[in-house]
């Protein structure tokens, strides 16, 4: 069956019972292994019990196609339910799999298939969304929202709390790749744990608060500029830099939809400014109402493209936004070519405004 976005936690704290194959998929492979991962603890214990974990890969398949489904009717020798690990799996892997959960009918083993995106009619995801005891469970691009929780979880264990533009500017700079999200982030406790003695804590174990100077000098500086230059670039209308912003943000790992998210969040940003901009403020009081405030290497050419943007334009840009990440989602197109077209295209409108 196919999991509904807001039911995708409460079944990773508990399965259901009755579902003997699980399909981890989508772009954003760092959440992909780490939903799987979790899934394997819930089951085996952490560390895992070797003796209930099968772990297989597509070459093993080709070479053996019947191994799973026999892996699935096996019992384990040491009590307790087993778990068959199959990883990047693709679509060769739907025949075997397709045996497996129906080798698992009245057994207590546990299919976990990861595999990378999948398009809507990938005959290994339809598998997983049809089967009656098995689920598919998407992993897209983090938004900002799920990434301040994220960062808001991980820095409450270590006994921080983050200041609400430091919480805005940490989620606009971290990535689509959940691992890689979490690396920035551990990356940022130690920076700040390490000015109070590696506690994260004031003196009386009160909880101390990162502030905004201090997430801008440690978190992603080379993914921020990256990114940064994209989007300028596109917004202003500068196509050979555009066209290069790109090239490294691909070769940097980005996703598209990232890019596109960060292009999206600079649009909304300018829309907003021009929009108290068009209430009575002045350019420079709108530009400072912003949170998180804009960077201020980059304030001159913000205020250059409020110049040459007018807020309906804006509101169609960001409309154009929202429809390229839709079709990175759905349609099955290169989502590196979805968003090049999207961003060329507001490069395009850029120089006509200007």
């Amino acid at each position: 069956m196919k999991l509904a976005a807001g039911k995708v936690e409460a079944f990773l704290r508990r399965p259901d019972p009755a579902v003997r194959g699980v399909l981890v998929y989508g772009p954003d492979r760092g959440l992909v292994r780490e939903r799987a991962d979790g899934l394997c603890r819930l089951i085996l214990g952490d560390p895992a019990d070797p003796f209930r974990l099968c772990e297989l890969s597509p070459a093993m398949l080709k070479d053996d196609p019947v191994r799973m489904a026999d892996e699935m009717a096996s019992l384990s020798l040491t009590g307790g339910t087993r778990v068959i690990r199959l990883r990047d799996a693709g679509d060769a892997a739907a025949a075997p799999c397709g045996r497996a959960l129906e080798a698992a009918a009245g057994g207590s083993a546990l299919l976990v298939a990861e595999a990378g995106d999948l398009a809507k009619r990938s005959t290994l995801r339809c598998l997983f969304e049809a089967a009656g005891n098995a689920v598919a469970i998407p992993c897209y691009a983090d938004d900002e929202a799920s990434l301040q929780r994220l960062a808001a979880g991980m820095l409450a264990d270590a006994g921080l709390a983050l200041d609400p533009d430091a919480s805005a500017y940490l989620a606009a700079n971290l990535g689509g790749d959940r691992a890689m999200s979490r690396g920035e982030i551990e990356k940022l406790i130690l920076y700040v744990g390490g000015t109070e003695g590696g506690t994260g804590r004031r003196r009386g174990g009160a909880s101390r608060t990162v502030s905004l100077d201090e997430v801008v000098a440690c978190i992603g500086d080379s993914r921020e500029a990256s990114l940064d230059a994209v989007v300028m670039a596109a917004a202003g209308g500068d196509a050979a830099s555009l066209d290069r912003a790109l090239d490294l943000a691909y070769a940097s790992g980005m996703h598209p939809v990232s890019v596109i998210r960060a292009a999206a969040r600079h649009v909304q940003r300018l829309h907003l400014a021009a929009s108290l901009m068009a209430a009575g403020k002045s350019a420079p009081e709108a530009m400072a109402a912003l949170r998180p405030p804009v960077f201020y290497k980059l304030q001159d050419a913000f205020r250059a493209q409020l110049r040459a943007w007018p807020a309906p334009r804006l509101a169609r840009a960001l409309s154009l936004l929202i429809d390229a990440e839709l079709d990175c989602k759905v349609t099955g197109a290169p989502a590196e070519a979805l968003c090049a077209r999207a961003l060329w295209q507001i490069a395009t409108a850029a120089r006509r405004s200007a």
